[in-house]
């Protein structure tokens, strides 16, 4: 089994069983968090589950269960971090980056933003663009599934779920809820538009953890994607780059994000694309060494 194993199925156990120690090390384990460890306990089995249940059958639902469970997975992984949150702190640390960025601009960008009066036409692109994240991870790998790009895939998803986690463990180890509620009462104008606006507010209604605000997955998710469609798929590349940057700005245009929360997003997924290329570099040229190995051996005759 371990052979049939890719690196997002290692690193879907691995932050599961990292999040179990934490809970047990830093939380209450005998109490509000047991349902946190079933949890996590539970998901860490999955990568095997799917790993034994795929392996000899052919046929195209099971090679995308093989390689799409990890899409389904976030989104619950995502929700569960409302619970740990507040894992190391008993409170929500946005003081410290409006403080610093208040230093670094003279006034919170979110705030200079609202002196402007946000126009809802300009919110309404900038809300498109925020909104098609929602939409990026799916069209993307189930695009790459089709078109059979079975090695941009594994690589893709690998960089897509360490960024995923990487950034879900600094949600307990430097918990922010975003300017939305930190500066709530600062703000003198709502954000409104037309069609994307309420269509965003929707889905933070009905999906959003309240907190997760540094970093921004988001646009650490996005960039990846971005990255490997530069890579391998040129042609769209500059109309994802458009998106991207709409999203990053959309972010903090629509008081989700501050802009200290994007570029630590956009730093953590060029950490986990550096060590995702290192990995499957390794990988690679383990099994040319080992081809070449067993060619000498063949070759050989005493």
């Amino acid at each position: 089994m371990t052979s049939s194993f890719f690196a997002f199925d290692w690193l879907m156990a691995g932050y599961c069983l990292f999040m179990v120690a934490m809970l047990f090390l830093l939380g209450d384990p005998l109490g509000l968090n047991l349902n946190g460890i079933a949890f996590y306990l539970f998901t860490a089995i999955v990568p095997f589950a799917v790993v034994a249940a795929t392996r000899n059958h052919g046929g195209r639902f099971p090679l995308a269960v093989r390689y799409l469970y990890p899409v389904v997975l976030f989104t619950f992984l995502y929700r569960a971090t409302a619970d740990t949150m507040f894992l190391l702190f008993d409170h929500f640390l946005d003081d410290r980056i409006v403080a610093f960025e208040t230093m670094l601009f003279g006034i919170e960008p979110t705030l200079w933003i609202d002196f402007l009066l946000p126009k809802p036409i300009l919110t309404d692109i900038l809300s498109a663009c925020y909104f098609s994240y929602y939409l990026m991870i799916p069209v993307f790998t189930i695009w790459v599934f089709i078109r059979q790009d079975f090695v941009v895939l594994r690589r893709s998803l690998s960089a897509i779920t360490l960024t995923f986690f990487m950034s879900y463990a600094l949600f307990f180890l430097f918990p922010a809820e975003g300017p939305r509620w930190f500066q709530l009462a600062k703000y003198n104008h709502q954000i409104t538009g037309f069609i994307f606006r309420p269509m965003v507010d929707l889905v933070i209604a009905n999906g959003a953890v309240h907190g997760g605000a540094m970093p921004s997955s988001h646009t650490g998710v996005a960039l990846i994607i971005l990255i490997y469609c530069r890579r391998y798929y040129r042609r769209i590349a500059p109309w994802l780059a458009v998106l991207v940057f709409g999203l990053a700005c959309g972010a903090v245009w629509g008081r989700f994000h501050y802009i200290t929360d994007i570029v630590v997003g956009a730093l953590i997924a060029l950490v986990a694309l550096w060590i995702t290329d290192q990995w499957h570099e390794h990988i690679a040229s383990a099994a040319i060494s080992s081809k070449r190995n067993q060619k000498v051996a063949t070759e050989y005759v005493p």
